[in-house]
């Protein structure tokens, strides 16, 4: 996020970030999937929140990210119930 004035009222610090998927040793970033917003709001379209999640697709390097090496293009999540 940048630190910069804003009107009054307005949306401030825009941000957006890829979704990822944790516990592995290598980020792994799932294509379609993302988080954005500001400083009042960010939302993300993932369907799963700190769940246990399946995850398909076809597994790529990522080429516009270097700090992800990894992406799951055409990704598809299928959250597990929560015991």
């Amino acid at each position: 996020m940048t630190e910069m004035e804003c009107a009054e009222r307005g949306c401030c610090n825009q941000a957006r970030s890829a979704v990822v998927l944790g516990g592995a040793t290598e980020t792994l970033a799932l294509e379609g999937f993302q988080c954005s917003g500001d400083d009042s709001q960010v939302c993300c379209n993932a369907p799963a929140y700190g769940q246990m999640v399946v995850a398909t697709g076809r597994l790529a390097r990522n080429a516009s990210n270097p700090a992800i090496r990894w992406t799951l293009q055409d990704a598809r999540l299928c959250t597990s119930p929560l015991p």
